[in-house]
Formats: C-alpha cells, structure tokens, sequence
C-alpha cells in the first residue's frame, strides 16, 4: 500500500456525513436546496453545533415526539446494521443516530420513565467543531447553480468547541505496568491454553463435517466442559470458561468467544506498548499485521524483524527488530488463524481457495449449526456497549480503571516503561521471568555501516536507501516528542520525591538539596507551598539541560548539560560524556547519578539472574571466568551503593 488509503478515506466519510447532517438540518427548518440557506440559518448552527449534531439536529425533541412504544421496541433491537437501527431511522427521519446507538440504555430509561425532556448534547472539542463548520464552507465551492450563496464561516480559526482541554488524558504508570503484566500473562500462560481448547474444538468439528452433521458445533459445550485446558484455565486466572459465543452469563462464565478477543487484545497491547505502535498500525485490516509480516533472522540470537506500516509519514512498510514477547504474541495469533484456516478447509472444500486471510486481527464467532464460522469477524479495539472486544482483558487487567485506558496511550506507555523499568518492581520481575528486554531496540537506518546488515532482511520496498533513513529519523523524532514531555514529568517526580523524603541517593541527590539552600537563602519560600520551591528547582535543571537517563544502576541525569567535567565518564581529551562506561562502580558518588532502593534490588535480580546461568557454564572455561568477574564486581558495586546510601 504506497497510498494513505485510510486517512482518504476517513476524510471522504467525515466530508458526506457533515453535508448529509446539514441537509437534515436545512429540513427542519422548510430549506430544502442550499441556495436558500440564509446566513441567520448558518449562524443558528454554528451555536447550535457547540453540542454536536445530536442537538443541532434536536434528537432528544424528535425521539419525545415518535409514538413511544414503536421508539422503545426499536431500541430494545437496535445495533450495529440491525433492523432496530433502520427502524428507529425511519421513526426520527434521521441519520444521526450514532449518538442513540450509544446511549440507548438511558433514553429508553428516560421514556419508559415519562421523562419530558431528553437532552442530546455531547462534549464536542475544539478541533472537530471547527473541522464540521469547515467542511460545510465547501459547499460554498461546488457549481453555482448548486452552491451555498456565501461563505458561511470565515474565522474557522477563531471558534472553539465546548471541550478546549487540548491534548488527550495520559496513561498512568501502574496502568501501563499492569496492562504489561497481563498481556504476557496471557501470551504465555492463559494463551496457549485457549490454542488447546480451540484446536480440539477444530478437529471435533471437522469430524462431524466428514460425519454431514447437520450441527456441526453440537457437542462443542461438552468438550468445553470436559477439556482439561479449561480447568487450568479456572485454576490459574480464576476464569470459568463454560459458554460458546455469549459474552458473560449470570453466573460469571465466559465464553471461547471472548476468551479469543481478550487473547488478541493481549497480544495487541503487547505488540503496541512494546513496539511504539498506533492501533492501526498493529490492528488494521489492511495497513495492520498480516500474515508474513514477521521474519526470523537468528532464533539463537534472538533476532526478530518485523514489517510495520508507518501510517503518518511514510506510509509504507518499515522493518523493525522486536524483542522475543512481540515475537511469540504474533506466533499465537497466527497459530490462532491457521487452526481456523484448517476448519475452513474442511468446511468450505474447494471454495476455500476463495478465503483470503491476511490479518492477523481477525477471529471467527462460534455457533452449533456451523461450529465456527466462515465469516471472520474483525477484531476492533474497543469496550463500550455495541463492540466489546478489548473489553474483558482490559477489566482483567486493571479492573474498574479500564475506562481511562485508551489505544493512541500506547505510545507513551512505551517511554513510561523506557524511563521506569529499573526501577517499578513489577517491571523487574517480569523482565527477570523473560529473560529479556521489555521494550523493543527502534533502530534507526542512519549509519551507513547497518546497511549490510539490513539488506539480508527479505523485505520488499521499493525505496532507496536514504528515504529509508529520513523515514526512520522521521519516526525517532517523532517518538522523541513524547520521550521529552515522559521524562522532564519524571524529573520533576523525582525532584518533588528528594525533598518529600524519599529514599534516594546519589550526588545529583545531594546536588538538589544544595539547589534548594541556594534557593532558600535568596528567596522567602515561608508564605507559599512545598511545590513552588520544587518547580523553581525543576526549572533551574531543565535549563541547564539535564535530563533522566536510566540504568540499571540508576539514572544519569546530565542529559545535554553544558557543564559536565565533574561526571565520572567524562574524559579530559575529547571532553565529552563516555555514557558507555557507565557501570555501577563508575556511576556511584558521580554528581549526575540518582539511585534509590528501587535499582538495588533491580541489580540483586540481575546477580541472582546470572547465578542461575552461571551453573549452566563448564567449570574453569574463559565464559564461567568473565561471568564469575561480572558478578563479583556487581555484588562489590552493590555494597558501595548500600554504603552510600546509609554514610
């Protein structure tokens, strides 16, 4: 795909409905062609518009208005292309009824309660009321005959929608951890279970098909029942898994079904969170993973590549390395396809040639008649009412929160881990239970000497080699946006934490605290807060470029400071940072460094992490020499910071 098919698309459908919606508009008010709109007109929409198209639109008048029991019938019925929704259409004469499909449960609360009134407004932002009154300005543009007889709205720049908060909440760190947690307890432990369950019921199913059964998925409750991965299941995640194709029944079972969509939401919040990816670059039925997408260059060496769409600069495919999870979640969700694919197989015969399966991120509904069906549904990254897929492995994971959690957060859940995986102690003993790194190396195509080594990747582009690294500086800077804005918030955490009391240690600790006397003695802090001496002091680093760098040992924070001839790596001949020494000897007492409990126990880990390989290794070889040093000088290293820690 050399073309950025989705973003055309979505402008196209945001174009038609806004002029579909003003028609419907011009219609209650006896304007039926766009050369009679009058500017009093257009101006009752601009303020009527401030809560949506649902109240330019008056919905809430027109549901009061339709016989009552026809409108509650039609809600009770009404879904996604359902024959409730094109009835309730034909009862309201509209085709704004997103906004009923969403919040169907309270109207028909309101008229089952008699209520008079039903307020439809919603919280419009900024940027979606200018871009509606925007689009309407072209109909000022079409062949005059047809066309509006003004420009109804110059100043697009100038109006502001009823939501003027600007950048979208952001992901808290224990959600972010938490999510991590339970995609890999999923990918590894629940995952491959739910593969056992779904290929037996495979092959029972293609047993009754060569039987011409006419219930193809009779017996699959039983074998549920029955199958010993569905007891693991309950015992190791509390789960009950008894039901085929509902959501939850009354007494808390869940079905194959969404046990299949948590699975996928797991592998996609890994593969996201891991990897800096958007949603629809992991999940897109076109531009998202497909099958062949992964490539294995050296299972020893643990090197994985895959192709990622970039959807907002590039748009076309890049290969990236990704670490062992991202590998082994995209080797379940395939697995997951192919056991489908030889269902089908079996079911369609010949007319199995005619399904095309390259997403990964689509599943098949469960039935009796048909065991699984021919249709795969898409999988879509959602928890509200009418699409519910991410819904169950999101409540899984983080309970009652997982309405604060959204997909486009995954990107900043990437450099939250970045900055916090030494120190959070659920990010330690996950990377302990890998073995592996947690986020995925972006490596970037600008030194001349990688070249080699990514031309032995089979991956087809047709673009030269220096596109290819302004796409991939395109995407570092890009990232690095939201890495800078991570950061400078944890360095100022972390600087409120120093003078809380927390346990840190270190020269830049010290460093701070002396900050803060310079400070005290040149300004009266007694009449304000804590927090106004803290961002002075947060404000006096930043300018002098410091900025976190973490370790295992712990953080360096020098960042660009102009100033660093005190650093332990800095070196007299080519004065500059040697950050590729740092080493906890190194590191401990230099002024930059900022340690606390958190990464000694981060760095006990890592010793009793390499004890355990060091059993694996010949006595008196070369290798059990070097890793009997390493571990010697990290156990010297942790008794110095200990050391320091309590002078």
């Amino acid at each position: 795909m050399t073309t950025d098919v989705k973003t055309r698309t979505s402008s196209v459908r945001k174009i038609v409905q806004a002029s579909v919606f003003f028609f419907e508009f011009m219609w209650l008010h006896d304007t039926l062609h766009l050369t009679s709109v009058t500017p009093s007109l257009t101006n009752e929409l601009k303020n009527l518009l401030l809560g949506g198209w649902p109240n330019a639109l008056r919905l809430g008048e027109r549901l009061l208005a339709a016989p009552r029991d026809q409108v509650l019938v039609a809600l009770k019925t009404q879904k996604e292309g359902g024959p409730g929704r094109h009835a309730l259409r034909g009862l309201i004469h509209t085709n704004c009824d997103r906004w009923i499909l969403v919040n169907k449960n309270s109207i028909r609360r309101q008229l089952a309660d008699g209520d008079d009134v039903i307020e439809a407004k919603v919280d419009l932002k900024s940027g979606t009321y200018s871009e509606s009154l925007g689009i309407l300005n072209r109909l000022a543009k079409i062949e005059p005959q047809f066309a509006l007889p003004f420009f109804p709205y110059s100043k697009i720049g100038m109006l502001k929608g009823t939501n003027t908060s600007g950048r979208t909440r952001n992901l808290d760190l224990s959600i972010a951890v938490r999510i991590l947690v339970a995609s890999m307890e999923w990918i590894y432990v629940i995952g491959p279970r739910i593969i056992q369950i779904i290929r037996s019921l495979c092959d029972d199913g293609k047993q009754k098909i060569a039987q011409e059964a006419k219930l193809v998925g009779f017996k699959f409750k039983t074998l549920i029942d029955l199958h010993p991965a569905v007891a693991e299941i309950r015992s190791l995640a509390g789960i009950n898994v008894a039901n085929l194709d509902i959501c939850q029944d009354k007494d808390k079972s869940v079905s194959v079904r969404a046990m299949i969509t948590a699975l996928i939401t797991a592998c996609f919040c890994a593969i996201a969170i891991m990897n800096a990816r958007r949603k629809d670059e992991v999940i897109h039925r076109k531009i998202g993973l497909r099958q062949g997408d992964l490539t294995v260059v050296d299972e020893d060496l643990e090197l994985y590549v895959v192709n990622f769409y970039i959807e907002k600069s590039f748009r076309d495919r890049l290969p990236y390395y990704v670490n062992t999870a991202t590998k082994d979640a995209i080797l379940l969700l395939q697995e997951l396809g192919l056991q489908h694919d030889h269902f089908l197989q079996q079911y369609l015969g010949n007319d199995f040639t005619k399904i095309e399966r390259q997403s990964l991120f689509l599943y098949p509904r469960l039935s009796n008649r048909h065991g699984f069906s021919p249709k795969r549904s898409t999988y879509v990254f959602a928890y509200r009412e009418r699409t519910n897929d991410a819904g169950f492995f999101l409540k899984y994971a983080v309970g009652d929160s997982f309405n604060s959690v959204a997909s486009h957060m995954f990107r900043r859940a990437y450099c939250l881990i970045m900055f916090y995986r030494y120190e959070n102690a659920d990010l330690q003993s996950l990377a302990l239970q890998l073995g592996t790194n947690l986020l995925t190396p972006l490596i970037y195509l600008t030194d001349s000497s990688m070249r080699p080594d990514f031309e032995t990747i089979p991956f087809k582009i047709r673009k030269s080699m220096n596109e290819l690294k302004g796409a991939y500086l395109a995407q570092a800077k890009e990232l690095n946006d939201e890495y800078s804005e991570v950061g400078y918030k944890k360095m100022f955490d972390d600087i409120c934490a120093v003078f809380s009391n927390g346990k840190f240690f270190g020269g830049y600790e010290k460093y701070l605290r002396r900050i803060g006397t310079k400070l005290t003695n040149m300004i009266d802090f007694s009449g304000t807060n804590l927090l106004d001496k803290e961002k002075m002091i947060f404000e006096v680093v930043k300018k002098r470029g410091h900025f976190p760098a973490p370790y295992p040992h712990g953080q360096c924070m020098a960042g660009g400071a102009l100033s660093v001839k005190s650093a332990k790596c800095h070196s007299k001949q080519d004065k500059k940072l040697h950050r590729e020494l740092a080493s906890p000897e190194r590191c401990t007492g230099c002024i930059f460094n900022l340690s606390s409990d958190d990464y000694i126990r981060n760095l006990e880990g890592n010793i009793a992490s390499m004890e355990d390989a060091l059993k694996a290794l010949p006595s008196g070889s070369l290798l059990r020499s070097r890793a009997e040093d390493d571990i010697h000088g990290l156990v010297r290293a942790v008794a110095l910071m200990k050391e320091r820690r309590n002078p």
